[in-house]
């Protein structure tokens, strides 16, 4: 019954709050003058017919006092002229002087040969007032038809800019009247690596497209119940050198082939075991898996290197790299998985710890 009750109001908030502040007076007020005038409630229909004409006649049944009928009615018509009359026309105002000072900066990833016909930006929610400034990450033209990062190089000049675009599309603007929106189809280190280069100097709100249903979704917190990530191997890499990080998320990372294409090194492997398309719409799940991950690098703090693998979707990704401690943390090699490629894993973004010089390094290199 609680569960029941959290999603109803989650659906009241989500889709009857937004459009207006004064929906709610407006709905409360449609709602009781309706009470008060329904035919079916407080009235009888007469209708008849015969061979000498038609009849039709209304009988107030008197079911509830009148004066009851009278207060509803008085209500209702307060609540909806209050709705409509004063608040609207403040929230119009508001919206107007949000829309002037603020600013939504809608960042669409597009890293994929997978086709997505829909911009992020078209389905930004309403409640993220402000003038809205697109910037687009295009790694298309360096992706064949596969999905395959053809040339990894030129892909990164793509991603390299992205703070300085946003900080020019809003360096006239107070930091707090920004918000960052993103939202893409990218490959692994290129997402990781984004996240990392947005980082948290503006509020940072998350996209993720729904392939079942063919949109995009705002990833925010739900009701659904937080797990945790099973953590396996961590006490024989604590002292390694180089150590492999395998994070399963969406699906299981291939153990065996990590150990073949990095003999030798330990692995540490942070497992949902929940490989399902959609256990990631919930922000806050998204925020527990991001702390255990802080948690292991900071774990493996005397670790030289660390080469990363993740298996998840975008925005988990993009929130992942919004996380890596950039000062206190080991050298971060972040692979792209190639299942038909020899090594699987060919090359990884070396993530900077300082500014944003980040580097292609290939398998071997």
């Amino acid at each position: 019954m609680k569960e029941v009750a959290l999603a109803v109001i989650d659906y009241f908030k989500t889709k009857m709050l937004r459009l207006s502040p004064a929906a709610l007076y407006v709905y409360v007020g449609m709602f009781l003058i309706s009470s008060a005038l329904s035919l079916g409630l407080f009235f009888d229909f007469e209708l008849s017919y015969g061979p000498f004409g038609s009849s039709f006649s209304i009988a107030d049944r008197q079911s509830w006092p009148v004066g009851v009928q009278y207060v509803l009615l008085f209500l209702g018509l307060i609540s909806f002229g209050y709705g409509l009359i004063i608040v609207h026309p403040r929230h119009l105002k508001r919206v107007q002087e949000a829309t002037l000072r603020q600013r939504v900066v809608v960042v669409e990833h597009r890293g994929l040969t997978f086709a997505v016909n829909k911009a992020v930006c078209d389905a930004v929610p309403p409640e993220f007032l402000g003038r809205r400034e697109e910037i687009s990450i295009d790694q298309t033209p360096y992706v064949s038809g596969n999905s395959r990062v053809n040339d990894p190089g030129k892909s990164l000049e793509e991603v390299l800019h992205i703070r300085r675009d946003i900080d020019g599309r809003v360096k006239a603007v107070d930091k707090n009247d920004v918000t960052v929106i993103y939202g893409g189809l990218a490959s692994v280190p290129f997402t990781f690596l984004t996240g990392y280069l947005i980082d948290d100097d503006n509020d940072v709100e998350v996209m993720d497209w729904d392939r079942f249903n063919g949109k995009w979704k705002h990833i925010k917190p739900t009701q659904s119940e937080v797990t945790e990530a099973e953590i396996i191997g961590l006490a024989e890499a604590k002292f390694a050198d180089e150590v492999i990080l395998a994070l399963s998320i969406s699906h299981r990372c291939d153990l065996q082939v990590l150990a073949d294409v990095f003999p030798g090194l330990p692995i540490v492997h942070m497992d949902t075991g929940d490989y399902q398309p959609n256990n990631h719409w919930d922000k806050k799940q998204q925020g527990r898996w991001a702390e255990q991950f802080v948690k292991l690098i900071r774990t493996l703090g005397s670790t030289k290197k660390i080469h990363l693998t993740i298996a998840a979707q975008n925005s988990v990704v993009f929130n992942l790299g919004r996380t890596y401690d950039r000062r206190n943390s080991p050298a971060l090699y972040v692979y792209q998985y190639e299942r038909d490629e020899d090594p699987a894993y060919p090359w990884a973004i070396d993530v900077p710890r300082t500014g944003n010089m980040a580097k292609i390094v290939r398998i071997g290199t």
